[in-house]
Protein backbone atom coordinates (compact mmCIF):
# COMPACT_ATOMS: atom_id res chain seq x y z
CA UNK A 1 0.00 0.00 0.00
CA UNK A 2 2.74 2.30 0.95
CA UNK A 3 4.62 1.34 -2.45
CA UNK A 4 1.49 2.12 -3.95
CA UNK A 5 1.69 5.50 -2.70
CA UNK A 6 5.00 6.63 -3.01
CA UNK A 7 4.47 5.43 -7.06
CA UNK A 8 1.12 7.37 -7.18
CA UNK A 9 2.38 10.76 -5.15
CA UNK A 10 5.69 10.98 -4.22
CA UNK A 11 7.48 9.94 -7.95
CA UNK A 12 5.30 12.61 -9.83
CA UNK A 13 5.76 15.23 -7.16
CA UNK A 14 9.40 15.05 -7.07
CA UNK A 15 9.37 14.65 -10.93
CA UNK A 16 7.18 18.18 -11.04
CA UNK A 17 9.99 20.15 -8.65
CA UNK A 18 12.93 19.07 -11.10
CA UNK A 19 10.56 19.78 -13.96
CA UNK A 20 9.74 23.66 -12.67
CA UNK A 21 13.33 23.87 -11.33
CA UNK A 22 14.93 23.34 -14.65
CA UNK A 23 12.14 26.19 -16.14
CA UNK A 24 12.93 28.36 -13.34
CA UNK A 25 16.70 27.36 -13.52
CA UNK A 26 16.96 26.34 -9.80
CA UNK A 27 18.55 23.29 -11.80
CA UNK A 28 21.46 23.84 -13.49
CA UNK A 29 21.93 22.17 -17.08
CA UNK A 30 25.39 21.43 -17.07
CA UNK A 31 27.63 24.07 -18.78
CA UNK A 32 30.51 23.42 -21.27
CA UNK A 33 33.93 23.36 -19.47
CA UNK A 34 36.76 22.81 -21.59
CA UNK A 35 35.62 26.01 -24.11
CA UNK A 36 35.68 29.78 -23.34
CA UNK A 37 33.37 30.33 -26.30
CA UNK A 38 31.11 27.50 -26.79
CA UNK A 39 30.81 26.58 -30.25
CA UNK A 40 27.50 26.62 -32.12
CA UNK A 41 27.60 23.44 -32.15
CA UNK A 42 28.15 22.25 -28.72
CA UNK A 43 25.07 25.12 -28.06
CA UNK A 44 22.90 22.81 -30.74
CA UNK A 45 24.50 19.78 -28.75
CA UNK A 46 23.10 21.29 -25.43
CA UNK A 47 19.81 21.93 -26.89
CA UNK A 48 20.02 18.10 -28.33
CA UNK A 49 20.85 16.77 -24.52
CA UNK A 50 18.04 18.97 -23.51
CA UNK A 51 15.06 18.16 -26.38
CA UNK A 52 15.93 14.54 -26.19
CA UNK A 53 14.88 13.91 -22.66
CA UNK A 54 18.59 12.92 -21.21
CA UNK A 55 18.32 15.76 -18.79
CA UNK A 56 14.71 15.81 -17.91
CA UNK A 57 14.62 11.47 -17.68
CA UNK A 58 18.10 10.96 -15.97
CA UNK A 59 21.20 12.90 -15.50
CA UNK A 60 19.50 15.80 -13.93
CA UNK A 61 20.61 13.33 -10.91
CA UNK A 62 23.98 12.65 -12.06
CA UNK A 63 25.43 15.09 -9.30
CA UNK A 64 24.46 11.89 -7.54
CA UNK A 65 26.41 8.77 -8.35
CA UNK A 66 29.84 8.41 -7.88
CA UNK A 67 33.06 8.45 -10.26
CA UNK A 68 34.12 5.05 -11.19
CA UNK A 69 30.74 3.42 -10.19
CA UNK A 70 31.19 -0.08 -11.26
CA UNK A 71 28.55 -3.17 -12.02
CA UNK A 72 29.54 -6.35 -10.02
CA UNK A 73 29.25 -9.69 -12.28
CA UNK A 74 27.51 -11.55 -12.96
CA UNK A 75 24.12 -10.27 -13.83
CA UNK A 76 22.51 -7.88 -11.71
CA UNK A 77 20.66 -4.16 -11.57
CA UNK A 78 22.34 -1.70 -13.97
CA UNK A 79 24.34 1.56 -12.11
CA UNK A 80 22.88 5.04 -11.32
CA UNK A 81 23.12 7.16 -14.31
CA UNK A 82 26.46 8.65 -14.06
CA UNK A 83 27.80 12.43 -13.75
CA UNK A 84 28.46 13.44 -17.16
CA UNK A 85 30.89 16.08 -16.10
CA UNK A 86 33.01 13.39 -14.22
CA UNK A 87 32.88 10.31 -16.17
CA UNK A 88 36.42 9.08 -17.77
CA UNK A 89 37.37 10.54 -20.92
CA UNK A 90 35.82 8.45 -23.82
CA UNK A 91 36.33 9.10 -27.47
CA UNK A 92 34.06 10.27 -30.07
CA UNK A 93 33.55 7.04 -31.74
CA UNK A 94 33.32 5.10 -28.62
CA UNK A 95 30.25 7.87 -27.52
CA UNK A 96 28.90 7.23 -31.01
CA UNK A 97 28.76 3.65 -30.18
CA UNK A 98 27.28 3.77 -26.85
CA UNK A 99 24.46 6.32 -27.71
CA UNK A 100 23.48 3.79 -30.68
CA UNK A 101 23.25 0.76 -28.64
CA UNK A 102 23.73 0.77 -24.91
CA UNK A 103 23.76 -2.38 -24.67
CA UNK A 104 26.24 -3.43 -26.88
CA UNK A 105 28.84 -0.95 -24.56
CA UNK A 106 27.62 -2.34 -21.42
CA UNK A 107 25.19 -5.45 -21.57
CA UNK A 108 23.52 -3.83 -18.19
CA UNK A 109 23.34 -0.30 -19.11
CA UNK A 110 19.86 0.94 -18.18
CA UNK A 111 19.99 3.40 -21.17
CA UNK A 112 17.90 3.52 -23.87
CA UNK A 113 19.44 3.87 -27.52
CA UNK A 114 19.41 7.30 -29.76
CA UNK A 115 20.05 5.19 -32.85
CA UNK A 116 17.08 7.52 -34.01
CA UNK A 117 18.12 10.65 -33.88
CA UNK A 118 19.13 12.35 -36.80
CA UNK A 119 23.05 11.66 -38.06
CA UNK A 120 23.33 16.21 -37.27
CA UNK A 121 21.93 15.98 -33.66
CA UNK A 122 24.14 12.91 -33.18
CA UNK A 123 27.44 14.52 -33.53
CA UNK A 124 25.92 18.27 -31.80
CA UNK A 125 25.26 15.67 -28.87
CA UNK A 126 28.67 14.39 -28.87
CA UNK A 127 30.19 17.41 -28.84
CA UNK A 128 28.54 18.82 -26.04
CA UNK A 129 28.87 15.89 -23.96
CA UNK A 130 32.49 16.28 -24.37
CA UNK A 131 32.66 19.89 -23.21
CA UNK A 132 31.18 19.12 -20.11
CA UNK A 133 33.34 16.38 -19.44
CA UNK A 134 36.23 17.41 -16.78
CA UNK A 135 38.20 14.37 -17.03
CA UNK A 136 41.89 14.61 -18.82
CA UNK A 137 42.34 12.83 -22.01
CA UNK A 138 44.98 10.38 -21.30
CA UNK A 139 48.39 11.27 -23.78
CA UNK A 140 49.93 7.92 -23.39
CA UNK A 141 50.04 4.04 -21.62
CA UNK A 142 51.47 4.60 -18.10
CA UNK A 143 53.51 0.93 -17.87
CA UNK A 144 52.06 -1.55 -15.08
CA UNK A 145 54.27 -2.86 -12.42
CA UNK A 146 54.51 -6.06 -13.51
CA UNK A 147 54.58 -6.85 -9.92
CA UNK A 148 51.20 -5.59 -9.28
CA UNK A 149 49.29 -8.03 -11.72
CA UNK A 150 47.91 -10.64 -10.21
CA UNK A 151 49.03 -14.25 -11.39
CA UNK A 152 46.35 -16.72 -12.04
CA UNK A 153 45.97 -20.45 -12.65
CA UNK A 154 45.01 -21.26 -16.22
CA UNK A 155 42.03 -23.48 -15.72
CA UNK A 156 38.04 -23.86 -16.04
CA UNK A 157 37.27 -21.49 -12.86
CA UNK A 158 39.43 -18.80 -14.32
CA UNK A 159 38.11 -19.36 -17.78
CA UNK A 160 34.71 -18.70 -16.96
CA UNK A 161 35.43 -15.91 -14.79
CA UNK A 162 37.09 -13.97 -17.47
CA UNK A 163 34.68 -15.16 -20.17
CA UNK A 164 32.09 -13.52 -17.99
CA UNK A 165 34.07 -10.26 -17.93
CA UNK A 166 34.32 -10.37 -21.41
CA UNK A 167 31.06 -11.02 -22.17
CA UNK A 168 29.90 -7.54 -19.79
CA UNK A 169 32.94 -5.19 -21.03
CA UNK A 170 34.49 -6.32 -24.43
CA UNK A 171 32.06 -8.58 -26.49
CA UNK A 172 30.22 -5.70 -27.86
CA UNK A 173 32.89 -3.97 -29.48
CA UNK A 174 35.72 -7.15 -29.95
CA UNK A 175 33.39 -9.62 -30.95
CA UNK A 176 31.75 -13.15 -29.12
CA UNK A 177 34.93 -14.72 -31.49
CA UNK A 178 37.49 -11.98 -30.49
CA UNK A 179 37.82 -10.89 -33.83
CA UNK A 180 36.99 -7.17 -33.85
CA UNK A 181 33.52 -7.68 -35.28
CA UNK A 182 31.35 -6.96 -31.85
CA UNK A 183 27.89 -5.11 -32.61
CA UNK A 184 29.34 -1.64 -32.58
CA UNK A 185 32.96 -2.65 -33.63
CA UNK A 186 32.31 -1.17 -37.12
CA UNK A 187 31.62 1.91 -35.55
CA UNK A 188 34.80 2.88 -34.71
CA UNK A 189 37.82 3.86 -35.85
CA UNK A 190 40.55 2.62 -36.20
CA UNK A 191 38.22 -0.95 -35.56
CA UNK A 192 38.57 -3.30 -32.87
CA UNK A 193 41.69 -5.53 -32.31
CA UNK A 194 41.19 -8.49 -33.30
CA UNK A 195 42.50 -11.23 -31.42
CA UNK A 196 42.60 -14.20 -33.42
CA UNK A 197 45.28 -12.86 -35.25
CA UNK A 198 47.91 -15.27 -33.04
CA UNK A 199 50.98 -13.48 -34.78
CA UNK A 200 49.87 -10.65 -33.65
CA UNK A 201 49.16 -11.37 -30.00
CA UNK A 202 52.40 -13.44 -30.12
CA UNK A 203 54.12 -10.84 -30.33
CA UNK A 204 52.40 -8.35 -27.12
CA UNK A 205 53.84 -8.75 -23.49
CA UNK A 206 51.43 -9.42 -21.11
CA UNK A 207 52.46 -6.48 -19.15
CA UNK A 208 51.54 -4.21 -22.18
CA UNK A 209 47.80 -5.48 -22.66
CA UNK A 210 47.62 -5.28 -18.46
CA UNK A 211 48.48 -1.71 -19.36
CA UNK A 212 46.28 -1.26 -22.38
CA UNK A 213 43.16 -3.29 -20.52
CA UNK A 214 44.09 -0.92 -16.95
CA UNK A 215 44.99 2.67 -18.97
CA UNK A 216 43.80 2.86 -22.38
CA UNK A 217 45.14 2.97 -25.47
CA UNK A 218 45.29 6.86 -26.63
CA UNK A 219 43.76 7.43 -30.32
CA UNK A 220 41.25 4.64 -30.32
CA UNK A 221 37.60 4.06 -28.67
CA UNK A 222 39.61 1.87 -25.55
CA UNK A 223 38.51 2.95 -22.71
CA UNK A 224 40.44 2.95 -19.27
CA UNK A 225 38.68 -0.03 -16.87
CA UNK A 226 41.52 0.51 -13.95
CA UNK A 227 38.34 2.08 -12.12
CA UNK A 228 36.02 -0.43 -13.13
CA UNK A 229 37.85 -4.14 -13.15
CA UNK A 230 39.42 -5.29 -10.28
CA UNK A 231 42.79 -6.65 -11.03
CA UNK A 232 42.37 -9.83 -10.69
CA UNK A 233 39.49 -9.06 -13.42
CA UNK A 234 42.12 -7.99 -15.60
CA UNK A 235 44.05 -10.82 -15.52
CA UNK A 236 41.37 -13.11 -15.83
CA UNK A 237 40.02 -11.14 -19.25
CA UNK A 238 43.66 -11.41 -20.77
CA UNK A 239 43.51 -15.20 -19.88
CA UNK A 240 39.96 -15.53 -21.54
CA UNK A 241 41.42 -13.21 -24.46
CA UNK A 242 44.39 -15.51 -25.08
CA UNK A 243 42.26 -18.32 -26.15
CA UNK A 244 40.88 -16.80 -29.28
CA UNK A 245 44.37 -17.07 -31.49
CA UNK A 246 44.15 -20.98 -30.07
CA UNK A 247 40.86 -22.03 -31.63
CA UNK A 248 41.27 -25.51 -30.49
CA UNK A 249 42.37 -24.84 -26.98
CA UNK A 250 39.53 -22.73 -26.50
CA UNK A 251 37.30 -25.66 -28.00
CA UNK A 252 38.52 -27.82 -25.27
CA UNK A 253 38.08 -25.33 -22.27
CA UNK A 254 34.52 -24.77 -23.60
CA UNK A 255 33.83 -28.83 -23.23
CA UNK A 256 33.74 -28.88 -19.45
CA UNK A 257 30.78 -25.61 -19.99
CA UNK A 258 28.82 -27.64 -22.38
CA UNK A 259 28.59 -31.24 -20.35
CA UNK A 260 27.63 -28.96 -17.68
CA UNK A 261 24.46 -28.31 -19.68
CA UNK A 262 23.42 -31.85 -20.64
Amino acid sequence: MFINLFLKLIIPGVLSILGLGFLTGCVDIPIPSNAATPTPEILRGQQVFINRGCFQSCHSLGALATKGNRHPLPDQPGPVPPDLTMTAHRSDDWILAYLISPQSILHYSPMTSYAHIPDHEMKDLIAYLQSINTSPVPANIPLTDPDVIPPIVADFTTYRAGGAVYRTYCQGCHGQGGNGKGTVGHLLLPEPRDFADASWLSKQSNTYLYSIVSFGKPGTAMPAYNDILTLEERSQVLNYIGYFADPILKQRMELPALKGNQ
